[in-house]
């Protein structure tokens, strides 16, 4: 069915250009939408013709289907595939075989799944070939660059069709070039749906889009294993009369682990810290927002002017690992947090020192002797 109206359009366009045609009587639009399904040379169709045939002279401007109809495999990797390079900055995706997609405005990760997007299709040689926008999965509207020289004949233009919600939707429908424009009732299509009036093969037809979005996952811990993160991704794909054609599948990489992303994430009591970062040792400092005393590095979480922050420790006191200690005579925090006295050491103005030979602290701290130290007695 796509062939013959591609190479009609194909003929037509050959005929017109060297022979003048007398003008024609413009035809009758078709009534409702089930009827301009079923004409296998509807401008739908000729678009999907246009799609077709410029996937098959360049394969990098968004589609992956040939001259004829090969559709895209749903999983299979293809040349629309691509990356973008930082998942704070989703503007352009560098695809794999060459060319970009640019999304204007940038897409942001913390909104997936997204309900709507603009993209513009560039090829290797950074010249654009096709754009579009999505709004809905029956809102859409798709451009493709002309090759009015081109073998086959690309004609181009845009092609849109926008949804309208109600007690009976309506559709209307645009299409390339401008002279023809409708408006269906979605009533008439419905009928004939249940009339079984079209073929299965024109309801196939009926242009809709699909886009997907996940904005991934970190690595995280479960029962002490650790699960690794997952890249998230961004996915827009059309079902034509040629089959179903994928114009991008870009990857977004994976967001950064809980409590090292710069970001308050839900079970945190501040930013990377407390909450759910206390149980690895990120405890908040003094002023941070908190929960309950755990969550602070000086152990101590209280209402300040009505909103409960991380306090400081009282004067000569150091926060440790969610307490104030004294780090001048604390064996497990001796001078700094962390510093431990082994063996027969003992924290001494925040050094550790050995009571039994030390001069300067002989069998206790402060103690000095005015010769020796032997077994923390001056002797």
């Amino acid at each position: 069915m796509i062939r013959r109206a591609l190479a009609c359009v194909s003929l037509f366009a050959t005929f017109a250009s060297a022979v003048a045609l007398p003008a024609c009587d413009a035809p009758t639009l078709p009534q409702d939408m089930c009827s301009w399904l079923k004409d296998e040379n509807n401008c739908w169709q000729r678009f999907a013709g246009d799609v077709a045939c410029a996937g098959s002279q360049n394969g990098n401007c968004g589609t992956t289907t040939a001259c004829g109809g090969v559709p895209v495999e749903a999983g299979v990797s293809s040349p629309t595939t691509g990356t973008f390079a930082e998942r704070d900055k989703l503007d352009i995706c560098a695809r794999s075989a060459g060319g970009q997609i640019l999304f204007d405005p940038p897409l942001d990760a913390s909104k997936f799944p997204l309900t709507a997007v603009t993209f513009k299709l560039l090829d290797p040689a950074g010249a654009p070939c096709a754009e579009g926008s999505y709004a809905g999965s029956e809102t859409f509207s798709l451009k493709f660059e002309a090759h009015p020289e081109g073998n086959p004949l690309i004609l181009g233009g845009t092609f849109g069709i926008a949804k309208t919600e109600g007690t009976v939707a309506t559709f209307d429908v645009s299409c390339p070039g401008g002279a023809e424009q409708y408006h269906f009732n979605g009533y008439f299509l419905d009928k004939c749906l249940d009339q079984s009036v079209i073929t299965p093969e024109a309801e196939l037809a009926f242009p809709s889009a699909i886009l997907e979005s996940s904005p991934g996952a970190p690595e995280y811990d479960v029962g002490g294993e650790t699960v690794a993160a997952r890249d998230g991704f961004v996915r827009l794909r059309v079902t034509f009369p040629v089959g179903e054609v994928e114009y991008f599948n870009c990857r977004v990489p994976a967001p950064l682990p809980l409590c090292a992303n710069s970001v308050k994430d839900a079970g945190e009591a501040s930013t990377d810290c407390g909450g759910i970062c206390a149980k690895k040792g990120l405890l908040c400092p003094t002023e941070s927002p908190c929960v309950v005393d755990f969550d602070c590095a000086s152990g101590q979480c209280a209402a300040v002017n009505g909103i409960r922050r991380c306090t400081a420790c009282a004067d000569g006191l150091t926060a440790c690992g969610g307490a104030c200690v004294d780090a001048a005579t604390d064996e497990a925090n001796c001078g700094s947090c962390g510093t431990t006295c082994g063996g027969t050491n003992t924290c001494c103005t925040g050094a550790c020192v050995d009571t039994n030979m030390d001069i300067a602290n002989c069998g206790a701290c402060g103690t000095t002797c005015a010769a020796t130290c032997a077994s923390g007695v001056c002797t």
